[in-house]
This record gives structure tokens, C-alpha cells and sequence, in this order.
């Protein structure tokens, strides 16, 4: 008969013990979170996955409640561990739900700790071309971490993570190359004439990668039609913009 136990914890029960108590320690921090699941898998533990995905990653305790500094058992059964481990399997791998999964199986540890069953949930930062992980397939359910808390990106900080993400479209962006000197591979001229140029024109029709599906609230703006000069002055300072549109 096939042992459930052995099947649900993934490590040594002793090794599970040392690293709870370690995690209790510590208490909640920027990368330590305990959760209670006394009630159901809990949504909140989503907004968390999100925040440390984005931020620098963290632990995610999952049968534990934290209140002070002082910590209470769920009392978490072995079939209830084994039902909450699949649901956050099924819904991490569900786009729909969650725009990345960074985990990976070994991420996911389980065990008994004083009579009870907890889940422990290691999110690593996730990386750069998967930040940022949102919920419900909506970027505007991007959370990070700050402290003890989850607090959920405003657009401009989601603009950034998006522009970052954006490996795919200019890859030679990201590509380092040795041996290559600012002093013998750079033609001063050309870079002088490019500077200028820029800082005296602004770029029509520019557009940022990847908001195509987003939501207008997080999209970058772009100039879609040529600027109109005002007749009161024709120096850049008192340019007036029309037609602005989002990308």
C-alpha cells in the first residue's frame, strides 16, 4: 500500500522541523510571510506570490498564523495539505489566474510540525522577462513587497516592469560584449550627432513593447501626429502638444 505521507513530504521530517522554527525566528519580514489556512486557501497568499515574484523574493508559510510574534497552528490535516498543494499548482500553471509560475517542484516543501501539516512556498524573483507576475490576467494586479506588506504597483511602476520585461523585441539591448571600450568602439561623432538630435526633436510614433491587451491605465503614452508651435514663441521651451493618444 502506497504511503501518502512519504508521498507529500518532499524532505527528511527533522530538516522540515529546523526550518520552520528557523522561519518563526525570524518572524514575518520583507521576505517571510505566514498565512493561516484555517478557513480554505488563502486568497491573500496570491497577492503575496505576486509581491515577492516582483520584489526580491521570499518565503511563503502556509498553515501558520502570526500575531505579534506569537504563532498558532491551523491544525491542518494531511488530505487538506494535499488539497491546498494542488490548488496552488493548478492555479499557478493557469494563466488566467497567474501570468508566471517561478516556482519550481523542490520550491513547494510540506511537513508535520507539532501535530499540524504545513506548506512552505520558496518564491524566487522571478525573471526579468516574466516580471511583471500579475493575477486574473489583469496587470493591474501587480503587487511587490515592502516590509510585511504586499502593496499593489501603481501604473508607472508597471510601465517600468513591462519596458524592462522586454528582452524578446531588442534582444541585442541585453547582450554583453567583451571587450568592446567606449574609446575605440564608439564613433564620437555619430554619438554626438545622435544626442543632438534627440534633445531637439521628440519621437513620433514611439511606442513601448508589449501593451498590446493592457489595460489603458497602464499603457505608455506616445505621439501619434506631429506637434503644433504656438505662434507666441517658436522655442522648444513654449511647444504645445496636441492629439495625444495612448499606444
Amino acid at each position: 500500500m502506497k504511503d501518502d505521507t512519504k508521498e507529500l513530504t518532499l524532505f527528511d521530517n527533522y530538516d522540515f522541523i529546523e526550518k520552520i522554527e528557523s522561519l518563526m525566528a525570524d518572524c514575518e519580514s520583507a521576505e517571510v510571510e505566514f498565512k493561516s489556512a484555517r478557513g480554505g486557501f488563502p486568497g491573500s497568499l496570491w497577492e503575496t506570490y505576486s509581491a515577492f515574484a516582483n520584489t526580491q523574493g521570499g518565503v511563503i508559510v502556509l498553515g501558520v498564523k502570526e500575531k505579534d510574534g506569537k504563532f498558532t497552528l491551523d491544525g491542518i490535516t494531511l488530505e487538506q495539505a494535499r488539497k491546498y498543494k494542488k490548488e496552488f499548482w493548478d492555479n499557478v500553471n493557469n494563466k488566467a489566474h497567474c501570468s508566471a509560475n517561478v516556482l519550481q517542484e523542490k520550491d513547494v516543501q510540506d511537513g508535520e510540525y507539532n501535530g499540524s501539516y504545513v506548506l512552505v512556498f520558496n518564491v524566487p524573483r522571478a525573471p526579468r522577462n516574466k516580471i511583471p507576475v500579475y493575477l486574473h490576467n489583469n496587470p493591474e494586479n501587480t503587487f511587490k513587497r515592502n516590509y510585511e506588506g504586499d502593496y499593489r504597483c501603481d501604473a508607472s511602476e508597471i510601465q517600468r516592469m513591462f519596458a524592462d520585461a522586454d528582452i524578446t523585441e531588442h534582444p541585442r539591448d541585453y547582450k554583453i560584449l567583451p571587450e568592446f571600450t567606449i574609446e575605440q568602439d564608439i564613433d564620437k561623432a555619430t554619438l554626438e550627432q545622435y544626442r543632438r538630435l534627440s534633445i531637439s526633436r521628440p519621437v513620433y510614433g514611439a511606442t513601448i513593447p508589449r501593451t498590446r491587451g493592457l489595460p489603458a491605465s497602464v499603457r505608455p503614452r506616445a505621439f501619434t501626429s506631429r506637434p503644433s508651435v504656438s505662434h507666441a514663441s517658436s522655442t522648444p521651451e513654449h511647444r504645445q502638444y496636441k492629439d495625444m493618444a495612448h499606444c
